[in-house]
């Protein structure tokens, strides 16, 4: 996590040109015995063109549900990249030779924006684009410091691995609004995706405001949406 009042820093809030940054993957093993499993970092440009791959082995511990959950089975796997604010497209594949037998096979890849913001980042007042994150209903409210134009958004949710159907459809509204606690107008609603995620959800038209809520719900389980990334596509 950067020192986002440190002055020294040239893109204030931001890894400097020609930094070395590293990332982490988290793989969280939920069986009760040890995996070997194969992964593989690939970055992409903004053309489209793989720059840089590492691939690699890592053992992901077995799990005890008997004790906290939340801090055991889990290996990280590590990718470092020279930093430059150009976007680039960041890509994490386990289990790539499918040698696992897994109850749920699509969660097993994660991509992400090198110079996006998503509700995960904690963010100094002066220096952020977003304002305030809470959640909301079953989904997220995010505040902008000064109105942003946006396409729409860019999600990845929580599966639910003994619900019926198994694969679930998932229907998204997106409301905004120019205060936090003001009225808010209907941009889209009813826009249905298949996929865990990351998935685009992408607006009709670009839509300005300070403030949007995006919530969603599923047709298996209890119908709860549980919402693990969002970034916000200008």
């Amino acid at each position: 996590m950067y020192d986002y009042d440190d002055t020294s820093k040239i893109n204030r809030g931001w890894p400097d040109n020609g930094e070395d940054v590293p990332w982490i993957g988290y793989i969280k093993n939920w069986s009760s015995s040890d995996h070997d499993i194969e992964y593989r970092w690939a970055l992409e440009n903004n053309s489209g063109t793989i720059v840089d791959t590492l691939s690699g082995s890592v053992t992901v511990p077995a799990l005890d549900p008997s004790i906290d959950i939340n801090n055991q089975g889990v290996a990280t796997v590590d990718f470092s990249w020279t930093w430059t604010m150009t976007r680039h497209t960041l890509t994490l594949d386990v289990d790539t030779a499918n040698a696992v037998s897994e109850f749920q096979e699509g969660n097993n890849s994660l991509e992400i924006f090198t110079d996006a913001l998503t509700v995960a980042f904690y963010v100094e007042p002066d220096t952020a684009l977003i304002h305030y994150v809470e959640n909301a209903d079953v989904g997220i409210k995010i505040e902008f410091y000064e109105p942003h134009t946006l396409s729409g958004f860019r999600v990845a949710v929580a599966g639910c691995d003994f619900c019926e159907p198994y694969f679930a459809s998932y229907y998204w509204k997106v409301e905004k609004g120019n205060s936090w606690d003001g009225p808010l107008t209907t941009i889209m609603e009813g826009y249905e995706t298949t996929a865990e995620g990351p998935v685009n959800i992408p607006f009709p038209a670009e839509h300005t405001a300070k403030v949007f809520k995006i919530t969603a719900d599923r047709n298996n389980g209890d119908g709860v949406v549980h919402i693990l990334e969002l970034i916000p596509l200008f």
